[in-house]
């Protein structure tokens, strides 16, 4: 029995018999030693390579599985996706054959990141992007889960490599690359630029929006809710170009911490430096908070969003940031004076000297985006996998107009794109090495508590991150 008639008939989802669609078909088929996908987000690439896992350790004796995956969480995630799947087929076989059950399925390890079927002597593993990682356990069967965002993807690759190129007791051994594309960069990029030369030998699949049945009826929801190049990456199999990218993929990605989380409560001896860009009726108003130490390292993100009552939040943003200083320790206070004035902070002069006002004229703006992007160049820099803040970063252009003067602008094609957390992050990083007193915290002088609910104020951006 083949991958797909071992799914269809062994596997419920939601308690209904699992129907794949032909792109799922056409991947599972495959057998060849390395395959590679591009695909559009959200076509259920993950579950399904957690089912062919299963699949192959439960009817090849022998098979190691690993899977790798962008961080911790996301490893941890595929392991769930593993043992929801297995629940179910055991519920299923159930049913129709106890002795099989008990005899193929036996479990004699089952942890977070690894799961053992002793009398298969077969093995499912999941592990974080790390090259470490893979090099000591032996694998017949590799998945590279959003291999594009890795952040050491050529290290990665050099340590599997050797994992791929013998068989293992009879089992052929094979690497599986997946990811929805980004920049024009990197090793998987390469991969997919020389596939007709240099992997020719690969087997490669596009897995489009169009695709996925379950997509189109939701495709103009998620549109409008993205910038067009970012739809075009994340949704059409694009990879970005980055020719007039001020600050590229590349060096954004390597300051990603994946497991970075919000805080609004920050104990640190370390100062601590809060950028406000100030919207202008489309734009939102952001607050960016972040912590000196051997790194900047951004402990907290606000975004207040227009409304058509409340155009600029500027109110609600000043007794925000009065409710919660204290709780963040802030040192300083930078906020963007470019559009809104002196009056738009007058609740924030009861601080005194820990707020100071900037307009962000085009040579200021070319002095903090550099010092932000050296920040970025030499690795100083931890941000978290925030969507917007990514991409708001890697769209911007810096351009240099006939009469010599440096200009930094967003792209406006399709839908407009905006550069709030751009300017709040450059801000805070730039207060830091302004000439403004550091150390101690604030001073508390008033104002009511603030408690953070569960689902606000995520550095992940509303929940939603770079899963690919």
């Amino acid at each position: 029995m083949g991958a797909v008639e071992f799914i269809e008939n062994g596997f419920r989802l939601s308690g209904k018999k699992i129907k794949l669609d032909a792109y799922q078909k056409k991947f599972l088929r495959d057998d060849s030693v390395f395959r590679f996908v591009n695909k559009s987000r959200r076509v259920g690439l993950t579950y399904l390579i957690s089912l062919e896992a299963l699949y192959r350790a439960l009817t090849i004796p022998g098979t190691q599985v690993g899977i790798v995956s962008v961080n911790d969480r996301a490893a941890k995630d595929v392991m769930s996706y593993v043992y929801d799947a297995l629940y179910s087929h055991i519920d299923v076989m159930s049913k129709i054959d106890p002795n099989y059950v008990n005899k193929v399925c036996r479990v004699s390890v089952k942890t977070k990141s690894d799961l053992r079927f002793p009398n298969q002597n077969s093995r499912i593993m999941s592990f974080p992007n790390s090259p470490g990682a893979v090099r000591g356990p032996t694998i017949t069967d590799l998945y590279l889960d959003e291999f594009a965002h890795y952040q050491d993807d050529i290290a990665l690759y050099n340590a599997i490599l050797p994992t791929i190129t013998l068989d293992r007791e009879g089992i052929s051994s094979r690497a599986t690359f997946i990811s929805t594309p980004l920049a024009k960069s990197g090793t998987y990029y390469e991969m997919w630029a020389e596939r007709l030369n240099k992997w020719k030998h690969m087997s490669f699949h596009v897995i489009h929006w169009k695709d996925c049945p379950r997509l189109r009826s939701k495709i103009d929801i998620i549109k409008r809710s993205m910038d067009e190049d970012q739809f075009q990456r994340e949704y059409c199999n694009k990879f970005v170009d980055e020719t007039l990218a001020a600050l590229p993929f590349k060096d954004i990605k390597a300051c990603i911490n994946h497991d970075l989380q919000d805080t609004m409560e920050i104990n640190t001896r370390n100062p601590v430096f809060v950028g406000v860009d100030f919207g202008k009726v489309i734009d939102s108003t952001v607050i960016i908070v972040v912590e000196f130490g051997d790194i900047v390292t951004i402990k907290h993100i606000k975004e207040f969003k227009p409304t058509k009552d409340n155009p600029n939040s500027y109110k609600e943003t000043t007794d925000y940031i009065l409710r919660n200083y204290q709780r963040w320790g802030a040192s300083k206070i930078i906020v963007d004076l470019q559009g809104p004035g002196e009056s738009t902070i007058e609740n924030l002069r009861k601080l005194g000297s820990m707020v100071k006002g900037e307009n962000l004229t085009t040579g200021y703006k070319d002095r903090i985006f550099n010092h932000l992007k050296n920040l970025f160049f030499d690795r100083k820099i931890e941000i978290p996998n925030n969507e917007h803040l990514i991409n708001q970063l890697h769209s911007i252009e810096k351009k240099t107009t006939s009469s010599g003067q440096v200009r930094y602008t967003h792209p406006t094609k399709g839908k407009i794109k905006h550069d709030d957390y751009v300017w709040a992050l450059c801000l805070a990083c730039y207060a830091g090495v302004s000439g403004v007193a550091v150390g101690g915290g604030a001073t508390f002088l008033g104002g009511s508590t603030f408690n953070l609910k569960d689902d606000e104020d995520k550095l992940g951006s509303g929940g939603f991150t770079f899963k690919y």
